[in-house]
């Protein structure tokens, strides 16, 4: 079987507030939005946003409360966290975030009873809001309800295209079940939505192999490539893939940078069976073959052409 890579099949959240209109007037304050954004890429706060007193805080508002809530999340501030979505669940009680940082922090510290009933409370406030729903499929995963696990993930999808983590599951799930042009349109989206995500480019050119499309996964190959030079096993794959495709010259320059990547790093354990210096010179050798085909070709057609001319 063909290995798939899915590296950063991690499933964490991570949501940032910024200034804009709002997603729903039920959902938040007016000039206020709050946009789901994967850990993977980075977060907008610092560990000192979320705060050291315990009283300073109490009188923000809806945005700065979220803004610290977030920073809380971030840095694994539990308790800080949990006083947060209390007094959120006090003073804005017909939102969602109160129940839903609750949730958060009962997950956290793996009391998933707890964080399943508080992300149902906040579901019953903002029922068609996908991030809610994601938090809920973590939960029920976290239960090994995977039937309702997934209807949760599928359910956030839906609601909020653009929620990243809940297509990296949905497309590892797809995979599982060798339902690989389902997991390709989520890889699709994916680098649509993170462009600089190496990882997902790479599991994208792992699910083309699958698919039989040497083609695409050549290119999603090349883009893992120029976004992680530095990753080996990335390398040899798309020399691989070259080689697969008679694609020679491209192969032997692709194995020629992973040789290099090599001198100065340990080969991951299920590579080391790749014997890239003779890689090199077997291509070395196809390609000056290939080359020397060209030049005599090149050269008798001259020839006839000068011969034709002279009778």
């Amino acid at each position: 079987m063909k290995n798939i890579l899915f590296v950063a099949l991690t499933f964490s959240l991570w949501i940032a507030g910024c200034a804009s209109g709002p997603t729903s007037e039920n959902l938040t304050d007016k000039n206020y939005m709050l946009k789901t954004v994967s850990l993977r890429s980075g977060g907008a706060f610092s560990e000192n946003t979320c705060p050291v007193g315990a009283r300073s805080w109490r009188h923000d508002s809806l945005r700065r409360l979220i803004d610290k809530a977030n920073a809380c999340e971030r840095y694994k501030k539990t308790a800080r966290l949990e006083q947060i979505g209390n007094l959120l669940a006090e003073r804005f009680s017909t939102k969602p975030w109160g129940a839903f940082y609750l949730s958060l922090a009962a997950f956290d510290r793996s009391d998933n009873q707890r964080a399943l009933w508080m992300i149902d409370l906040a579901l019953k406030n903002a029922p068609q809001f996908g991030l809610l729903h994601y938090q809920k499929g973590r939960v029920l995963l976290a239960l090994n309800e995977l039937a309702s696990a997934n209807g949760e993930f599928h359910t956030a999808v839906r609601d909020e295209p653009d929620l990243t983590d809940a297509r990296l599951y949905l497309a590892k799930m797809d995979v599982r079940e060798q339902k690989y042009s389902n997991a390709a349109d989520d890889f699709e989206k994916i680098v649509e939505i993170e462009p600089s995500d190496y990882a997902a480019w790479a599991n994208l050119g792992e699910t083309y192999i699958l698919l039989q499309k040497p083609a695409k996964a050549i290119n999603a190959y090349e883009h893992a490539v120029n976004l992680s030079p530095q990753n080996l096993r990335y390398q040899l794959r798309l020399g691989s893939l070259y080689e697969n495709t008679k694609n020679y010259a491209a192969a032997l320059n692709t194995y020629e940078k992973a040789a290099a990547l090599a001198q100065g790093s340990r080969m991951p354990a299920e590579d080391k069976d790749v014997d890239i210096n003779k890689k090199i010179r077997e291509l070395e050798k196809v390609t000056q073959v290939a080359e020397a085909a060209k030049t005599k070709a090149k050269s008798g057609g001259n020839v006839g052409e000068t011969g034709g001319g002279e009778q």
